[in-house]
């Protein structure tokens, strides 16, 4: 995380502004302007919250947490350089791991492979037009102008300043990419760990693209492929990506001039609290954008039918 992050956050438990910075020198992986091992504490309650690999991890419970993202957190750091602290949650998950789980584990690599596909990469950059001329008619014609670039049109058009934003349910971070050029600033929110290491390795990346193995079914064919994903042209705008839960986010208000949230509605157990988070992020004037998907998520709409 960034140092300079913290001046747009709060603490989850007793909302204060008022935290530091505690970074862990011993890992030798800090510098002036980040932090990849440490923690956020809060002055006012004690509220501590780890930093592993960059990303910050801004949740009720860290311990559990990281006992439900440990497969993703493996991939992203060693488990020396996880605190002792939650080595019993980290072994406890990685020990119930069994091959039962390859299935889910290889349905959600294709998953988060489509994600970092749709989120990066042009239509000419994947797709072969031999594969299948009538899919690759519609994906040459409507790949390329989907919600993200939409979203770019709308403010070239209606906002053309550089925009504070924040993205809520980021994913990969895609549409701070598309819209980059519409930025000063942009702040990555979401719950999934491995969606947030995957940004900042491909962000802050020190090379110009980050190879990446996609399922090739997905393009053509059985076997995986690796892709080339651009690093994105961010230069002048000030960047970060942090973990934290949507419906109790550890974000200051009234700091945004833009926020997003894409396909996040369906996944909450209170849609509502949505838009007026929005709301309170937003200076006056500020723009929200939401979308919403066909079917909402088969857990949250079991809950929402009972009530």
């Amino acid at each position: 995380m960034f140092k300079k992050t913290l001046t747009k956050l709060q603490c989850i438990d007793c909302q204060s502004a008022d935290l530091e910075l505690k970074p862990n020198t011993a890992t030798k992986r800090t510098d002036d302007d980040e932090v990849s091992y440490g923690e956020i504490r809060c002055k006012e309650c004690d509220k501590s919250s780890p930093i592993l690999a960059g990303v910050a991890l801004l949740v009720d419970d860290p311990e559990e947490y990281i006992y439900q993202h440990a497969k993703g957190i493996r991939r992203y750091l060693d488990r020396t350089f996880l605190p002792k602290t939650f080595h019993d949650a980290y072994d406890t998950a990685l020990g119930e791991i069994d091959d039962s789980a390859v299935q889910e584990d290889l349905e959600t690599e294709r998953v988060t492979a489509l994600y970092i596909i749709n989120h990066y990469l042009k239509a000419r950059d994947f797709w072969n037009p031999n594969a299948s001329p009538a899919i690759g008619e519609l994906i040459t014609k409507y790949w390329d102008t989907g919600p993200f670039q939409i979203i770019a049109n709308y403010l070239k058009k209606t906002s053309p300043q550089h925009h504070a934003m924040i993205e809520l349910g980021c994913g990969t971070g895609g549409l701070g990419a598309t819209l980059s050029a519409n930025l000063n600033s942009y702040l990555g929110v979401d719950d999934s760990f491995s969606s947030i290491a995957f940004a900042r390795s491909l962000y802050f990346a020190k090379t110009e693209s980050v190879p990446v193995s996609i399922p090739q079914d997905l393009i053509n064919g059985h076997l995986s492929k690796t892709v080339n994903i651009p690093k994105p042209e961010m230069k002048d705008t000030d960047v970060d990506f942090i973990v934290s839960n949507i419906e109790n986010p550890a974000l200051q208000k009234n700091r945004y001039t833009l926020t997003a949230a894409l396909n996040l509605i369906d996944m909450l157990f209170e849609p509502t609290s949505l838009p007026r988070l929005q709301k309170d992020l937003l200076r006056d004037g500020g723009i929200a954008v939401q979308s919403s998907p066909y079917i909402w998520h088969e857990n949250i709409s079991k809950e929402l039918r009972k009530e």
